[in-house]
């Protein structure tokens, strides 16, 4: 399964966790996607505790344990939102990425997938929001403003600019 279909199961059983518990009201991050059919995307799915369950189903359980994450059926499925949302025109398409270098690049790999494996114009993304404590100073990926994203055609440079003048150093 890709990483947005694991998502989407834990989102479903955290919401049967969260009624149970009356939570309703101050849902998760990942039950609210889930009730909306936001997709939730994760560029490195063995960096995190949860793989460590993951490690130790498998070593208990041998072959018999059958979880797989499909990490290029993850970035065709990335880059079919994108096309779709590009290319229908129905809405704009915002992205948020939660960190700095990997979940960055990682939302950012689409568009070349498209435009320069497949020969597809995906176009950026409309609107960039990134949260991070990455620093521009420190001159690596994971602190530059979204203008630099630009400069590789991920997001449109009308979406960088806007999102550069709110960017805090």
């Amino acid at each position: 399964m890709t990483t947005p279909e694991f998502h989407r199961l834990l989102g479903r059983y955290m919401v049967e966790v969260e009624n149970r518990q009356g939570l309703q009201a101050n849902r998760s991050l990942l039950s609210t996607c889930h009730l909306h059919g936001v997709p939730i995307f994760c560029g490195a799915p063995q960096d995190g505790s949860i793989f460590l369950n993951v490690v130790r189903l498998q070593k208990t359980l041998g072959d018999a344990f059958r979880f797989r994450i499909d990490l290029p059926g993850d970035i065709y499925e990335y880059a079919a939102y994108q096309y779709w949302a590009q290319h229908q025109r129905l809405r704009q398409m915002a992205v948020v990425i939660l960190g700095g270098g990997v979940p960055k690049n990682y939302t950012l790999q689409a568009e070349p997938l498209l435009s320069q494996i497949f020969f597809i114009d995906a176009g950026g993304f409309d609107i960039d929001v990134q949260i991070s404590d990455a620093n521009v100073h420190t001159g690596g990926l994971s602190g530059c403003p979204a203008s630099e994203g630009h400069t590789w055609a991920r997001p449109r440079p009308s979406a960088s600019s806007a999102a550069s003048s709110a960017t805090a150093t």
